[in-house]
């Protein structure tokens, strides 16, 4: 079915990996919604893989037909001039076999990143090149009758997993990524789950003592990757670099290791790229019992005495990231940890990782970007946070005496006191016990 395309109109992007190496993270092609003449937006494909087979270094040299290797996404963005109503299925099967029959050999891909490429019919020019096919696309191919009519531009990515040059490597231990063996297919968040070391010989920085521990890795690569991503998980390992030179981290989780390797997109062989080394991810310590979320969805009768120690370690935490002059953002119950020990342990310290609309206090509820909002500002809605989370664990307790403990807290905590003082909730909580003493 033939969908003409309007000229100079570009309707394809697709990127893809210059790299010898045959272990390349799979992209997921996402095509873009055309529309329908009077801007009505049409679903016409899902998400699928394509992968071309890869030679890798000091493996035996491919025949002269065999396909460069990538891993690639493509984004497909149309302007029509007409409407026939393709279905999706057509319009995908379509477009896979227009990338498939790209001679990808007669394009000279970037090197050590991502390339881009932007297909577009009719356009020529300085910065543009003809589009040549390996082989003729199928007669029923959309793209059929203008198949020599195709040109194309590259540039880099600039949706590409970001791993940035790691300068820390002298302020915490360093593990190679490769080392790393997933406990399981279950995960704690996006990006986030546990990990055990491979005893392979590699651990050179923890001398094997981490072998047979769980840790908890978060990686930059997430599965639905956003650019801010590696700037958040970078913001992340600086403040837990911050609160590890200081030594004051307590009831704060602790960074265990930097997660490094070479550039996965890089091209040439180790040697001739001067021995940097990419961050991929942060290493944690991992707490077994849960979180405080969970907690308060199942409290037993084992916790009524933990409920005050909770509250005052939550608050000493934070006081310590403002301390440091980091605000945390994102306070509530699923942001804190318990351990072996039965303490409770902050989490996702970033400042910049998001919000979670239910927890934020009032004035910034109509926000736009609350994470803008002033130093003192952003210090008020993490104790609002605070207050709103212990009136939940007071709600667990029923009428006792841990119960009105807790609460005694929650009003000056919501009512944004000036002169609230975190540093004195442990003892406010446990003055009772101090006055039998």
């Amino acid at each position: 079915m033939n969908v003409p395309l309007e000229t100079s109109k570009p309707f394809g992007t697709s990127r893809t990996h210059r790299s010898r190496k045959a272990e390349i993270a799979s992209r997921r092609a996402v095509l873009a919604p055309a529309r329908a003449p009077g801007g009505r937006p049409v679903d016409v494909v899902g998400s699928w893989d394509v992968e071309f087979v890869r030679q890798g270094h000091g493996s035996k040299k491919p025949s002269k037909d065999a396909e460069p290797t990538a891993r690639w996404q493509s984004t497909c963005q149309q302007s029509w001039a007409g409407w026939t109503g393709a279905n999706a299925p057509k319009r995908r099967d379509g477009l896979r076999d227009l990338c498939r029959c790209i001679d990808f050999r007669r394009i000279d891909l970037l090197d050590d990143t991502v390339t881009e490429l932007l297909i577009a019919r009719g356009v020529g020019g300085d910065q543009k090149k003809q589009l040549h096919l390996k082989t003729p696309l199928s007669n029923d191919s959309e793209y059929a009758p203008f198949a020599e009519d195709l040109w194309f531009r590259i540039r880099e990515d600039p949706l590409r997993v970001r791993f940035p040059i790691c300068s820390d490597t002298e302020r915490a231990p360093t593990m190679e990524w490769a080392i790393l063996q997933r406990h399981s297919d279950e995960d704690l968040g996006d990006g986030v789950y546990r990990v055990r070391l491979r005893d392979d010989g590699h651990n050179d920085n923890n001398n094997g003592k981490g072998i047979g521990n769980l840790y908890v890795c978060k990686e930059i690569n997430r599965q639905i990757y956003r650019p801010r991503d590696t700037d958040v998980l970078e913001r992340e390992m600086q403040n837990l670099l911050r609160l590890r030179d200081a030594g004051t981290n307590a009831n704060i989780v602790r960074l265990h290791a930097l997660l490094v390797s070479r550039n996965p997109y890089q091209t040439v062989s180790g040697d001739d790229v001067g021995g940097a080394v990419h961050l991929r991810g942060i290493l944690l310590e991992y707490h077994p019992n849960g979180t405080l979320k969970d907690a308060l969805a199942s409290p037993n009768a084992e916790m009524r005495h933990r409920w005050r120690v909770w509250a005052g370690q939550i608050a000493a935490a934070m006081d310590c990231l403002h301390e440091h002059g980091i605000t945390h953002m994102d306070i509530k119950p699923s942001n804190v940890v318990i351990s072996n020990e039965w303490d409770a342990i902050l989490i996702d310290i970033s400042g910049i990782g998001g919000v979670t609309r239910e927890w934020l206090s009032p004035p910034f509820l109509d926000d736009v970007d609350p994470l803008a909002r002033s130093w003192v500002e952003r210090v008020q809605n993490d104790i609002w946070a605070l207050g709103k989370m212990l009136s939940a664990m007071a709600s667990v307790l029923g009428n006792t005496k841990e119960h009105d403990a807790l609460q005694s807290i929650v009003g000056d905590a919501m009512g944004g006191r000036p002169d609230f003082c975190l540093r004195d909730v442990s003892l406010r909580l446990h003055a009772d016990e101090n006055e039998k003493k």
